[in-house]
């Protein structure tokens, strides 16, 4: 048996998944994983030596551009250098 957490709009007991829903739903996750992954490891070997970039940046970059998110960060210079990444800085 599997379960997935109820949003706030329903009780709090736990929904059961039948074995294909639940395992449609993994294959997704990794699916969206392995492309996080390979597009982390794109950028590392675009910008590893010339800028700095470190492993944990380029997992944070690559899941906000395949998630066509903006990333919020006050390090602009960890990212700064990664075209096609949407950058905030907010100003506090």
């Amino acid at each position: 048996m599997f379960f997935t957490s109820s949003s706030k709009m329903e009780p709090s007991r736990p929904i059961l998944l039948d074995p294909s829903q639940r395992a449609n739903q993994l294959q997704k996750r990794f699916r969206s994983i392995d492309a996080i992954g390979r597009q982390a490891y794109a950028l590392l070997k675009a910008y590893a030596k010339s800028n700095g970039l470190r492993t944990f940046d380029s997992l944070i970059a690559a899941t906000a551009m395949l998630e066509r998110r903006t990333l919020v960060t006050r390090n602009r210079k960890h990212f700064e250098m990664i075209g096609g990444l949407a950058v905030d800085v907010p100003e506090y």
